[in-house]
């Protein structure tokens, strides 16, 4: 897998997380899920099969609704929420809209990036996985320019990973449809893997 492909390939798995993050998560983002085919020799290939395998091959209305029904139960609410999308509820004594709001909303301007207007907020987990997505693209756009991978891992290490993992088991712990058991694991592993990958991108190559 060249350099160029592993780029294109992150990009595209961000943007998907991103997607089927947000409620409601649309049948294109699914059908693009199941069709996306990674190499064998990357390192997440089986847990992407594993997560593969819980869309069906024919996605119908039925199964949607169901994925809809979870996602309200498991995400969105109204209520209490076995697992809550957002930073501040594990970094922020549970809170919402607390300090890694605001610190996340200061990240994306500092690096002139206005979120979608998707009426999420600044740290719930698709919109931190857009602002993922948009330093991949740069990153695929700038090779030569270090600054999207230190950033990415900056953002990763300081402001994703110190709460997503307890997000994700939260998941997976909750979720009764298989969809949402698999992205958890994925999305725990993925987010594991890029921060390492990024790391080594970063010694290895843009060190003087």
């Amino acid at each position: 897998m060249s350099q160029r492909d592993y780029l294109e390939t992150r990009l595209t798995i961000y943007a998907l997380l991103r997607q089927l993050f947000q409620y409601p998560i649309g049948t294109e983002a699914l059908i693009a899920a199941r069709e996306l085919s990674l190499p064998e020799t990357h390192p997440l290939y089986r847990e992407w099969k594993n997560l593969q395998s819980s869309i069906p091959a024919d996605i119908n209305p039925d199964w949607e609704e169901q994925l809809r029904i979870e996602m309200t139960r498991l995400l969105e609410g109204p209520g209490r929420t076995p697992a809550p999308p957002y930073a501040s509820f594990y970094l922020d004594g549970m809170r919402l809209m607390g300090y890694p709001a605001r610190r996340a909303q200061q990240t994306y301007l500092e690096y002139g990036v206005l979120p979608e207007a998707s009426g999420l907020p600044a740290d719930h987990l698709a919109t931190e996985l857009g602002f993922l997505a948009y330093l991949a693209e740069q990153g695929l756009t700038l090779e030569s320019d270090p600054k999207p991978f230190q950033v990415s891992l900056a953002f990763l290490q300081e402001q994703v990973q110190p709460w997503v993992t307890s997000f994700c088991v939260a998941l997976e712990n909750a979720a009764q449809e298989a969809f949402f058991i698999r992205l958890a694991q994925f999305t725990r592993a993925y987010l594991e893997e890029d921060a390492t990958w990024l790391q080594t991108v970063l010694a290895n190559e843009y060190t003087h």
